[in-house]
């Protein structure tokens, strides 16, 4: 698969209508925020392009949400959807961001999971493998990414000769 091609296989999170993401205060005006869910109710899902490649019209936005290697692997990072195991290669990125089988996101440090009455670090590999199995058992889907505000405090910092970018943030209240 060229590189070209391969950089198409990202995750791409899809928002359409309707289920739960409602802020408390929502009197949002900024202009740089494209999408939010204040006056209308969105459901959201993992698709792994190019693995899907049909379209919905209902979609409403789609974002990259993953990342990927066009000379490597692919899907970098711990991902899945629902039974199918899109990539098994954890990372020791912070964030895990999860989608419940009727569309509701959530957004986890990648060892403090609280679901299901119980809670997973998945840092420790057997932890991971158990999450994993339930997760997908009860149809949830996941990726890896990294956590810009961590209990409230924003985690950014400057990096020696990193260039500085536009990113896109989710949140959910």
């Amino acid at each position: 698969m060229s590189r070209l091609i391969s950089t198409f296989i990202t995750c791409l999170f899809i928002f359409s209508v309707p289920t739960l993401i409602r802020a408390q205060d929502c009197e949002i005006t900024l202009e740089n925020i494209l999408f939010n869910s204040c006056d209308k109710q969105a459901v959201i899902a993992l698709e792994f392009h190019p693995l899907e490649l049909s379209y919905d019209t209902n979609n409403l936005l789609s974002v990259t949400g993953a990342y990927s290697s066009g000379d490597r692997f692919g899907v970098e990072g711990l991902a899945f959807d629902g039974a199918r195991l899109v990539s098994n290669r954890f990372q020791r990125w912070d964030g895990v961001f999860l989608v419940s089988p009727k569309g509701i996101p959530y957004i986890f440090s990648a060892n403090n999971i609280k679901l299901w009455d119980k809670n997973f670090d998945l840092t420790i590999k057997n932890e991971r493998v158990k999450f994993v199995k339930l997760a997908q058992s009860k149809g949830w889907s996941m990726i890896q990414s990294h956590l810009l505000i961590l209990d409230g405090n924003l985690d950014l910092y400057d990096v020696d000769n990193a260039r500085r970018f536009i990113r896109r943030m989710f949140f959910i209240k």
